[in-house]
């Protein structure tokens, strides 16, 4: 299965799933379930990869016109497919909170991880940058989507996420827990 076709089976499934349904799909979900998505309206806004890995901040509407924003984390199979293997995300508006940040979501574990959002606010941020323990992954802010991705376990540790100026100064940062 293609990445693309892989996203739209997840967000589709999701639609039409419970919220038990959901909760024993995806342990640790909040909120409830969307409506089904209006396939036609996803877009990616923006895709990295890694061998193995691919991560991809994916836009849509679902059926009684929600606007929703989803990171979405997919893996490569042995047979060159590709399945969707977690992601975080919600509908609505950032809140304003007076200074540029990331909105962000994810997950991470024993495959690794795959952490984006939207930049929120307005300010002079050109990068970010996440750091976890020696690991430093930097991402652009093109279409105002981060997106950060690796293979390697990440559980057990630390996060810092964090908005970058031009010449490396931080402008916002977040610190999380990378638990099991």
């Amino acid at each position: 299965m293609k990445p693309r076709q892989a996203v739209e089976e997840w967000l589709s499934a999701m639609g039409g799933a419970s919220r038990s349904e959901l909760a024993a799909r995806e342990p640790g979900r909040v909120g409830p379930p969307p409506f089904p998505p209006v396939l036609s309206s996803m877009k990616i806004l923006k895709r990295r990869a890694i061998p193995g890995r691919q991560i991809h901040a994916v836009a849509y509407h679902d059926t009684v016109g929600t606007p929703w924003f989803w990171v979405v984390r997919l893996i490569e199979e042995d047979d060159d497919s590709w399945q969707v293997r977690g992601g975080g995300g919600g509908s609505g508006p950032s809140p304003e909170r007076g200074m540029p940040w990331i909105n962000y979501a994810g997950c991470w574990g024993k495959d690794g991880l795959a952490v984006g959002g939207r930049v929120a606010g307005s300010g002079a941020a050109t990068s970010a940058r996440l750091r976890m323990g020696d690991a430093i992954l930097v991402d652009d802010i093109r279409n105002g989507v981060v997106l950060f991705v690796t293979s390697e376990p990440t559980a057990g540790s630390d996060a810092i996420i964090e908005l970058l100026t031009e010449d490396g100064s931080i402008l916002w940062q977040d610190q999380f827990e990378l638990d099991e």
